[in-house]
């Protein structure tokens, strides 16, 4: 395919084209549709065959809609999609759309200027890696009933949301996020994220009250210019926060805990304004002095600890009987309240490193 290809060219309407939708057409399942430098003003580009389409040159090899429909619709499995610039779809169309495709590879593409950058629609077992998502309202879409798939060392930055998980067992992994509003939002169950920077953000991660059950580890929280995560109200989603790094969030997490039980796992989390505050050296103290006096002063002064750990404003009733789930045996049974308390932070931040 090139856009300086003709009538004239050595097989034309053979395998040689000035358009992709020409090429696709004629090629066959497992035939590879190699696209040279050009800006190809298509719309709407359907790919139905399990082919490759690969590009000469992410920069050079561009498909822009010009604003209409689609920019590529892919409507099978077992494709191969790489080395493109794709954008200006409609304002409410989308970059790459798959849809029941499953087995398909995203990779080393610049996606930007769309409504959604890539939308999963009821497709499995994709790998989308190496890409800039930038610019668009929604960088990558999860919509329900796509799951296992891998979403790996993309760069998502300058979208509304960068990546929209409404659907479970998915795996967030190696990826940055930049100055998105918020960097996720997620409304689904058991997905996982590691080892993703979140810097720059206005919110880190949102999770919706239907955002149950993910783990998060491994990830560092960086000068997010609200929160590192936030959590819906009512009620706030039960999560597993293990070993990640909250440095220089304007709070780092916001949960909506006092109202509703919940059983979040925090454990060994670097937080970089964390006070010294430290089971181990001080928890069987504090439980003493609890069971003992059982007052609000010395609750109080737990609960300021609390806040200036994870920055969630104090209630406006500091009385007894708050469990604190996760805590030890013995804190937890004496208090019916909703904080969360992570009892080994780290004490040192973690190398989080976008590793291969």
């Amino acid at each position: 395919m090139d856009d300086d290809y003709n009538s004239l060219t050595p097989g034309w309407g053979v395998d040689h084209f000035n358009k992709i939708q020409d090429g696709i057409n004629a090629a066959s399942d497992g035939d590879t549709v190699y696209v040279y430098n050009g800006i190809f003003y298509e719309k709407n580009v359907l790919i139905k065959k399990s082919i490759k389409l690969i590009g000469e040159n992410t920069e050079k090899t561009i498909i822009d809609a010009n604003r209409e429909y689609h920019v590529i619709f892919c409507y099978v499995s077992n494709i191969s999609i790489q080395y493109f610039t794709i954008r200006n779809s409609h304002p409410e169309g989308t970059g790459i759309l798959l849809t029941n495709s499953n087995n398909c590879k995203i990779t080393n593409n610049d996606i930007h200027s769309n409504y959604y950058g890539i939308k999963c629609v009821e497709s499995d077992n994709n790998i989308i890696s190496n890409n800039i998502i930038s610019s668009n309202n929604i960088g990558i879409g999860i919509s329900s009933q796509s799951s296992f798939n891998t979403f790996k060392d993309n760069e998502i930055k300058f979208n509304v949301i960068g990546i929209d998980i409404q659907s479970s067992n998915n795996k967030i992994n190696n990826n940055t996020f930049i100055e998105n509003q918020n960097g996720l939002y997620i409304s689904a169950q058991k997905n996982g994220l590691s080892y993703n920077i979140l810097k720059d953000n206005d919110v880190g991660i949102f999770f919706d009250f239907t955002g149950d059950l993910n783990s998060l580890s491994y990830n560092e929280f960086l000068g997010n210019a609200s929160y590192g995560i936030k959590t819906s109200y009512p009620p706030a989603p039960t999560l597993y926060i293990l070993h990640n790094t909250f440095s220089n969030n304007n709070f780092f997490v916001y949960t909506n805990l006092y109202l509703y039980e919940n059983e979040n796992g925090w454990e060994n989390n670097y937080w970089s304004n964390w006070w010294g505050f430290d089971y181990d050296d001080y928890g069987e103290l504090l439980i003493n002095t609890l069971n003992q006096l059982y007052n609000i002063p010395v609750f109080s002064i737990l609960i300021n600890i609390i806040t200036d750990i994870i920055g969630y404003p104090s209630p406006p009733y500091l009385g007894p009987f708050y469990k604190i789930p996760g805590a030890p045996e013995g804190l937890s049974s004496q208090f019916n309240t909703y904080y969360n308390i992570d009892w080994n932070p780290a004490k040192e931040p973690y190398e989080i490193e976008i590793y291969q």
